[in-house]
């Protein structure tokens, strides 16, 4: 997607012979924004940017869903009953959303353990295919991108009983099993545009730049 920072502006990039893509993006990034504590702030006083508050990379997710019409405000229409949140020891977040009269689970996080719960992956169409090429093709596409150094996350969702209430105790092992696998997300955190200028004037007054 074009644009930089937190910005929620920009567009998807097509690729030739990839028309239905927009609907299959559209949904994986509404399920990863579901997913969400942090906030999009516009740029206040002098300000020039868009910031966040909280997880950066929940806010990189949430300025992508904006891209596509998934504003921040448009997400809150859809009731979160509950919420399972983040650790390090499950890598991964979910949170049941009420969309259309169901109840689904929508799960994002480190795509070794995302992919060990799937069944199945949604293809262009809303056909869900299961066998071991998907998986297969969908872990060369997450080392593909790792290699880039980019930051790689995968989204899942499964349908859930819609008659439990969030006092009823969603368990973990209840809810991240059996899922589909919508697709992944790949990130990158390009230098800001100030940083050349900054390291110059390092250099000039004799100060040596190491970057990690």
């Amino acid at each position: 997607m074009s644009g930089a920072g937190y910005e929620p502006f920009g567009e998807l990039a097509h690729r030739d012979g990839a028309e239905n893509e927009p609907a299959a993006v559209t949904e994986m990034l509404r399920a990863a924004a579901f997913c969400w504590d942090a906030h999009l702030v516009p740029p206040q006083n002098d300000q020039r940017r868009w910031t966040a508050i909280g997880d950066p990379t929940e806010a990189a997710i949430l300025a992508a869903a904006a891209k596509l019409g998934l504003s921040q405000e448009k997400l809150a229409v859809w009731p979160r009953p509950a919420e399972l949140p983040f650790d390090s020891t499950r890598k991964r977040m979910t949170t049941i959303q009420r969309i259309d009269g169901a109840a689904v689970a929508c799960v994002k996080g480190a795509p070794g353990e995302i992919f060990a719960r799937c069944v199945a992956i949604r293809f262009r169409g809303g056909a869900a295919q299961s066998d071991d090429e998907w998986r297969r093709r969908a872990e060369a596409a997450h080392d593909a991108m790792a290699r880039r150094g980019l930051r790689v996350l995968a989204v899942a969702t499964r349908g859930v009983d819609p008659n439990l209430q969030a006092g009823d105790g969603w368990r973990v092992e209840d809810v991240e099993r059996d899922l589909i696998l919508l697709g992944l997300i790949a990130m990158e955190d390009p230098q800001r545009p100030e940083v050349a200028s900054a390291i110059a004037a390092c250099r000039q007054a004799g100060v040596r730049v190491v970057l990690h």
